[in-house]
């Protein structure tokens, strides 16, 4: 295994070097009644919404999965090739519930608009929220 950048080692009379350190996604920390921010943004940073039409399914598909999940959506806001969800996890299930809502948006997308794939980023990028205080600060704020 490579620890350094540009480090030389053999293997089976094989000289390789090693061009990047290899690096673990770091875990997803998760437990009841934590909050998160997820952001999620479009493959090679392409539009995700192309209508309107697109934005009230997602919206459809997101109140769809928070209910079945449980999840309590605090705010969101959509881009024309991201989103950000803040949210609250009772049942420290974030990943099944944001796999869920991005399979199921994905689908619903690719059979209005003829297309095929996956529409986002398979990695989800959240950011764990820790003080309440925080939380209200940004539920509450008028933009």
């Amino acid at each position: 295994m490579c620890y350094q950048k540009g480090q030389i080692f053999g293997f089976d009379n094989l000289e390789i070097i090693c061009l990047k350190r290899p690096m673990a996604r770091p875990l997803r920390i998760e437990y009841p009644g934590a909050y998160y921010h997820v952001m999620n943004r479009g493959n090679r940073r392409e539009d995700i919404f192309l209508t309107d039409k697109d934005r009230q399914v997602f919206l459809d598909g997101l109140a769809d999965s928070c209910e079945i999940y449980s999840i309590k959506l605090i705010t969101y806001v959509l881009m024309s090739n991201h989103f950000h969800l803040l949210v609250q996890t009772p049942q420290a299930n974030l990943s099944e519930f944001m796999r869920h809502f991005l399979v199921i948006y994905t689908v619903r997308f690719n059979r209005r608009n003829g297309r095929a794939g996956l529409k986002s980023n398979r990695k989800l990028k959240n950011q764990f929220h820790r003080i309440r205080e925080q939380i209200n600060k940004l539920s509450n704020s008028k933009i």
